[in-house]
């Protein structure tokens, strides 16, 4: 019989075992993401979309899952992300992000790449004390309009796919660095950035209407014009 050889379902994944694997392999995997060689950085990020993709297959693996790329991954994922010489680096890399974003529900994700957001944009940003801790007030101009899009679209990923919970009872403070981020994104000198701001901010809209519309009022007029009639004319800093 051909088909007696081939099993009913895949054998069953020991969540005490993934974790030992991924204990001893995941800093590993997360160096490789920035080798210089290519099919190296490839499979590094293929590692982390499978791990990703267990992780939203089966609850017991998410738990196990989630903080390795948070803490792990993001960070090592974020810098290659941003090579803007390097397009095919940077998008392996960011596809990567995406499938964190889906997987994993931890606040600390979504802080680092709101963070990535407000180094880009400089002192221009509403985070002017998370900058400062971090160094980066130096008053440059915006910088790395690909990074500062895409940390808006996992922003986005992130409002839409983790439970509300996670980012209002449990980590308020992590809520308020992404309403931080989509607010200062609507004001971006950038019109490709300031468009994804506007899906973002849409997708806070259905989340938290009530909290959406209250921001609404409080938009300067250029931004305001932006989230209502989705115009992108005009000079935001006007």
């Amino acid at each position: 019989d051909a088909d007696a050889d081939r099993p009913d379902e895949d054998p069953p994944l020991d969540p005490a075992a993934v974790t030992r694997l991924l204990h001893a392999c995941a800093p590993r995997v997360a160096r490789a993401v920035g080798d210089l060689r290519e099919d190296v950085r490839v499979a590094a990020c293929g590692a982390i979309k499978a791990a990703c993709d267990a992780a939203n297959e089966r609850v017991e693996l998410s738990r196990i899952v989630s903080p390795v790329a948070a803490e792990v991954f993001a960070p090592a994922l974020l810098r290659v992300a941003s090579r803007e010489a390097d397009p095919a680096a940077s998008n392996a890399a960011f596809f990567a992000l995406a499938r964190c974003a889906s997987a994993c529900a931890e606040p600390s994700f979504l802080r680092r790449v709101c963070d990535a957001y407000a180094r880009c944009r400089g002192s221009r940003a509403r985070g002017a004390a998370r900058r400062a801790r971090a160094g980066d007030g130096d008053g440059s101009p915006p910088r790395n309009e690909l990074l500062r899009r895409r940390a808006l679209e996992l922003v986005a990923r992130a409002l839409a796919d983790w439970p509300s919970r996670v980012l209002t009872d449990e980590n308020a403070d992590c809520l308020a660095c992404a309403t931080t981020c989509v607010l200062d994104g609507l004001e971006d000198p950038s019109a490709g950035v300031r468009r994804a701001a506007r899906a973002c901010f849409e997708v806070y809209e259905a989340v938290w209407p009530r909290r959406a519309e209250a921001l609404v009022f409080a938009l300067r007029p250029h931004a305001r014009q932006l989230v209502l009639g989705g115009s992108l004319a005009g000079d935001p800093d006007d």
